[in-house]
This record gives C-alpha cells, sequence and structure tokens, in this order.
C-alpha cells in the first residue's frame, strides 16, 4: 500500500503537495505523544496524529515514516502545511476518527493479504 491509497481508503485529501504519495507503508501507528512516537516509531510507518506541527514533520522525517494522519479533518495552520510542502512531506487529513482511520488501514491490509 502507498500513501495515495490512503486518500481513496479514508475519503481523505492530501493538504500538502504531491510528491511523496507514492511513499510505501507497512503499518500504522495512531500516537499523540512524541516521546512515545520517538521510541517506537519506524520506516514506513502511517502517523495517526491529531497534533501535527514542525516537530511531528520532523520526526516522522528523522524515523523515515511515510505520512501524517491527521483525522477528524483538524485544520493545520498554513505555516506547517508550508513547512511539509517544503521538506516534500505528505500529510493526508480525514474526517474519520483515529480509530476509525486505523481500522479502515487494518481492513485494507487484511484484504491485501
Amino acid at each position: 500500500m502507498v500513501v495515495n491509497d490512503l486518500i481513496t481508503i479514508l475519503k481523505g485529501r492530501c493538504v500538502t503537495s504531491d510528491l511523496g504519495l507514492n511513499r510505501e507503508i507497512q503499518y500504522v501507528f495512531c500516537c499523540d505523544c512524541k516521546k512515545i512516537v520517538q521510541e517506537k516509531g519506524s520506516q514506513d510507518y502511517a502517523w495517526v496524529n491529531a497534533d501535527a506541527d514542525e516537530a511531528a514533520i520532523d520526526l516522522a522525517l528523522e524515523k523515515a515514516m511515510s505520512c501524517i494522519i491527521v483525522p477528524y479533518d483538524i485544520l493545520l495552520d498554513n505555516k506547517i502545511i508550508n513547512y511539509a510542502i517544503s521538506k516534500e512531506f505528505p500529510i493526508i487529513s480525514t474526517g474519520y476518527s483515529s480509530y476509525k482511520v486505523c481500522s479502515k488501514i487494518y481492513e485494507a491490509f487484511k484484504e491485501r493479504t
């Protein structure tokens, strides 16, 4: 599965640029606490994060994560969006809750195996 697939699965939209939409996703990680993500996050994870900011983008890049998914269509400040665009890092927005996001991605992975 790639980031672009999430847009369809989550009935979402990319709030950054189209760059990075072909990044591979191996796992979904749901946590707003950056300390936990620092310890347990990993490469090719899609990170469900309701508190996306510049530090979260930097952490996701450091961990080589695939994207950040923002639940509940939470509006991000243009400064954060522009920062992600400058780093060519995709952020997906969806109206689903964090739980629903994880459930939908889990089901999509199940169907592919």
